[in-house]
């Protein structure tokens, strides 16, 4: 009976053995390791051109098991724009052993600027006229193109029943949270007055930038045999909104130029 009970605990003994070996070596090939991403530059100076095609530059990723996993990086959305106008894009990564990895880099779009504004006329209108001036409003962005959908109107206190010169407030966004405000005069006319055409009803203008009102008297015309009379108001040395007064007789137009930073 002793040998009996011997050769049980040498058995159970050995397969105690052979269990721990085997669990062992399944635990050395077992990956625990996750990848890793790496970016250079840290900062990406990208123009707005390149942000479809090079937000994947410099970038890299490595697994200890599984070697090179740069062409599995998924590329993610990008952030909010912060006030220097910079955002971040993020990238993710994903081993066999699903194990993941994230990097977050800052871009900055070298010649970006923020959604801007167009007429697609000047906005001029005869007294007891029932145009809505937001119709004629559009906008556009460096990034998603036209997003006139979401223009929006904050105050508005046109009465086309009374002739002079009001102010409408409108902003818009982009998905990225870039928000652009403009305050547009309207003017109404008197009984008796119309609308000059005007091809160039919005103007932006950089700071500092040259400046000269009659450079745009190509723009207008209906005027006939009327002299073209200017009245300019713009500075082209202040960021503000101003307007440029073109008037023949009892014809009349204005456009609007924004001097921006």
């Amino acid at each position: 009976m002793r040998v009996i009970r011997w050769l049980v605990v040498g058995l159970f003994v050995l397969s105690l053995g052979l269990w721990t070996l085997v669990r062992y070596q399944e635990w050395k090939r077992q990956d625990v390791h996750a990848p890793i991403i790496t970016a250079q530059p840290e900062v990406l100076n990208l123009s707005v051109d390149e942000m479809k095609t090079g937000l994947m530059e410099g970038v890299q990723a490595w697994d200890e098991e599984e070697g090179d996993l740069t062409e599995q990086v998924i590329l993610g959305g990008l952030s909010s724009l912060s006030s220097d106008g910079s955002c971040y894009v993020s990238y993710t990564v994903f081993d066999r052993a699903n194990h993941s990895a994230t990097l977050r880099r800052k871009v900055v779009m070298e010649d970006y600027h923020s959604p801007q504004f167009q007429l697609i006329s000047a906005l001029v209108f005869e007294q007891g006229g029932k145009e809505d001036p937001i119709s004629y409003i559009r906008a556009f962005d460096m990034l998603e193109g036209e997003i006139t959908g979401s223009v929006t109107s904050l105050e508005n206190d046109l009465d086309m029943g009374q002739p002079g010169e009001y102010m409408i407030q409108v902003q818009v966004a982009n998905s990225m949270g870039d928000l652009s405000e403009l305050s547009l005069p309207v003017h109404v006319l008197e009984q008796g007055e119309v609308a000059l055409e005007n091809q160039c009803p919005l103007l932006y203008l950089a700071c500092g930038e040259s400046w000269n009102a009659y450079d745009y008297v190509w723009a207008i015309s209906g005027q006939g045999e009327e002299k073209l009379q200017i009245e300019d108001g713009v500075d082209a040395s202040t960021p503000g909104v101003y307007q440029v007064h073109y008037w023949a007789g009892k014809q009349h137009t204005w456009m609007t130029v924004v001097v921006y930073e």
